[in-house]
């Protein structure tokens, strides 16, 4: 079993800078461009990121992230990040899909989330969130203002 985090209202910051978008900044063309770069990647191939999911508390499986990665995620996409991941000013580009499947867990009915790199192919976290926190009171300041170039 693998683990995710299940800590509502949790806002982690990256180490490094990030530009961000929200589902609701994007137009369809940026949302196809996410869903077609999503649609390269060779799913059987996806890796999960075990630094980081071995310090979450929820455990989900392979299964549940190989049966995420399987579905049509236009709908599912929330968020399309581009991250530096290190001094070398290396970009990786991220998307945060919520799954529409409710899992029962300890604090009740939530959607399980992960954020792929669509850089690497790689899992790099997943986290519980509650079905009612459908973003209507989102901080929109997290976000860039401006679309993000090639997106």
């Amino acid at each position: 079993m693998l683990k995710a985090e299940n800590k509502i209202g949790n806002i982690k910051q990256s180490k490094y800078a990030q530009q961000k978008i929200h589902r609701s900044q994007m137009n369809e063309q940026a949302l196809n461009t996410l869903v077609n770069k999503f649609n390269e990647l060779d799913k059987s191939k996806t890796t999960i990121h075990g630094h980081l999911l071995g310090k979450k508390t929820i455990t989900f499986s392979r299964q549940d992230i190989d049966k995420i990665l399987n579905k049509n995620i236009k709908d599912l996409i929330i968020e399309y990040n581009r991250t530096l991941i290190d001094k070398n000013k290396t970009r990786d580009e991220r998307i945060v899909i919520r799954d529409n499947e409710i899992s029962k867990t300890d604090k009740g009915e939530q959607n399980l989330c992960i954020v792929l790199s669509l850089s690497k192919n790689e899992v790099i976290t997943a986290y519980y969130n509650p079905l009612y926190d459908n973003h209507a009171t989102i901080n929109m300041d997290r976000y860039d203002k401006f679309p993000i170039n090639g997106i």
